[in-house]
């Protein structure tokens, strides 16, 4: 096994980069230094002679999909189960983050030819067996368990008869759940105890997304120099601990909780490149001569406090479902008619509205994961 692979660890054992007291003292510290310094380093560059790097090249230098390095991971995982015919344990759990909006596990399901089971059109409806896998397909995968439920007093009749399945057939069967709504249903009808002890990637410390983020573009002499807009300093830089207030990628690890598609997120919205020189003709085409792309601090998000419990039962809602239509919000959480939430949480950037589907947005989930276990939220566990 490559030392860049890592195996899934069973759930409960995540290594934060970071720890929730240690996290809220950095927060705090960050808060302070942006609104104390008065100027970059000698070697930055004063964010206002910026501007955001095209999202047609920004595929070029931050490719998707965001979570790329994990399908290796899952893969080495699964290897002796996935080989076995007749395994002990037919069914493997995968309890993953929120806000994975590329659906990892259904891609990887996808790569590998399984079978993949689709979630129903309606939760209310009638519940249709799983069938099984064809020999060429050897696997079934259900990638989303949280959208075969509604939280709601009629929403989970076909997550309840899917465990009554599982749990009388030998079909080897791979089950993804997010994180949030794991704990929901271990508290609503003890998932824990019909399926065996979930499994979950490690976390990204600032070693692995280096490695990762650094091979998604050409660097060094013949490539592109990535420089934190605060001290000019290299984003990828491997520095010393005494200087590992300077490290970015450092930072980010811990910004991101060690979530890859949370990183990717950051990373992506915080690329830049220097505005032309006044008068200089303003070409998207000359990206192709930038030599330098400049990382800007990582972003604030306003976070709803406890005054403001109804962007903060949206925001849980929308992570237990991994999305949900304004429709389906209505029967989830018992907002009064007149409330402007929604578009209140797009305009800060907490959520965003997509095809009529509203999620958490990536970048902003370790904000809103603060902010519900301020509020004493439950809280989910990897």
């Amino acid at each position: 096994m490559s030392n860049d692979v890592k195996p899934f660890k069973p759930l409960g054992e995540y290594d934060w980069p970071s720890s929730p007291v240690n996290r809220g003292i950095e927060q705090i510290f960050a808060t302070l230094k942006k609104r104390f310094s008065s100027s970059n380093g000698d070697d930055g560059i004063d964010v206002s002679r910026l501007s955001a790097v095209d999202t047609s090249w920004l595929d070029k230098i931050a490719a998707p999909p965001a979570n790329a390095p994990l399908s290796a991971e899952l893969s080495y995982t699964l290897k002796e189960w996935l080989a076995d015919d007749a395994p002990v344990e037919a069914v493997k759990m995968v309890v993953l983050p929120p806000c994975d909006r590329e659906n990892f596990l259904e891609s990887w399901a996808s790569e590998q030819g399984f079978k993949i089971i689709t979630p129903p059109e309606d939760v209310f409806g009638q519940y249709t067996a799983l069938g099984k896998a064809t020999k060429s397909q050897r696997v079934r995968v259900i990638p989303r368990l949280e959208d075969w439920f509604l939280r709601h007093i009629d929403g989970m009749y076909h997550v309840r008869a899917l465990l009554d399945e599982l749990s009388q057939t030998g079909e080897k069967t791979i089950v993804g759940c997010n994180s949030w709504a794991w704990q929901y249903l271990r508290k609503s009808c003890e998932i824990d105890s019909a399926l065996p002890q979930p499994i979950m990637f490690q976390a990204f410390d600032e070693g692995r997304l280096r490695a990762w983020l650094s091979a998604l573009s050409p660097r060094g002499e013949e490539g592109i120099n990535f420089k934190s807009a605060e001290s000019g300093i290299d984003a990828f830089a491997d520095l010393d601990e005494g200087m590992s207030s300077g490290d970015y990628m450092n930072r980010l690890a811990k910004s991101s909780l060690g979530i890859p598609w949370v990183a990717w997120r950051i990373w992506r919205s915080s690329l830049h490149v220097a505005k032309p020189e006044e008068n200089a003709e303003q070409d998207a085409q000359t990206y192709d001569k930038v030599d330098t792309i400049w990382v800007s601090e990582l972003k604030d998000f306003a976070l709803p406090d406890r005054k403001n419990q109804n962007a903060l039962m949206v925001l849980h809602a929308l992570l237990l479902h991994n999305g949900l239509s304004a429709a389906q919000i209505a029967k989830t959480v018992p907002l009064p008619g007149y409330t402007h939430v929604l578009a209140s949480i797009v305009k800060t950037g907490l959520a965003e509205l997509t095809d009529g589907v509203y999620h958490c947005a990536p970048q902003a989930y370790p904000a809103i994961r603060t902010g519900l276990r301020n509020a004493g939220y439950p809280m989910d566990e990897l």
